[in-house]
């Protein structure tokens, strides 16, 4: 019979906790161990405050695993996948984009939900679109301004001509 020290360690903890009162009221919730709960490089920190401040329930429905196994993750019971170090970072900087969060970049092209899409090519130009934009509007309305000043000289010109020719018709020039 082998005995490992993780079995030891187990026994020993058991035997221990026979000496000790059990405490009252709920029991006592498992502590994050960082360096028990992963084997890659990270910031032991930041996985905590990713791990515990995400909905239990949500992220494991989000990753596709069972709550059982979300809770041992963060409790430290087994290792956390770098997989989901990745995703988690992944979520929370996808999370901090704002408004920028739901387009993508399709090739070269930067795409909008709406399904517009600006190329690289395009975007050096939008200077240049903008400004024959305004100049588009300010054209607009310069004919706008222009029509309106017609239609006000053609009401004045026919005033005029019907004064005309009213006094024409009383004093007339013979």
């Amino acid at each position: 019979m082998t005995i490992t020290t993780t079995s030891l360690s187990r026994s020993m903890v058991n035997v221990m906790s026979k000496d000790k009162p059990p405490p009252k009221g709920p029991s006592p919730r498992r502590l994050f161990n960082p360096r028990a709960s992963f084997n890659f490089r990270c910031n032991s920190m930041e996985l905590a405050v990713l791990m515990f401040t995400s909905d239990d329930k949500a992220a494991a429905k989000d990753l596709g695993v069972t709550l059982e196994q979300w809770l041992r993750w963060k409790s430290g019971e087994d290792a956390v996948p770098k997989l989901l170090w990745l995703y988690l970072t992944l979520r929370k900087k996808h999370n901090a984009m704002g408004f920028w969060k739901d387009y993508y970049v399709d090739g070269d092209k930067l795409v909008s939900p709406q399904g517009d899409g600006i190329a690289k090519d395009e975007w050096h130009k939008l200077r240049e679109y903008r400004h024959a934009h305004r100049l588009a509007v300010q054209q607009t309305e310069l004919i706008e301004r222009l029509m309106t000043e017609r239609d006000y000289y053609r009401q004045q010109c026919h005033k005029n001509a019907k004064f005309g020719l009213m006094l024409s018709h009383l004093f007339p020039e013979d």
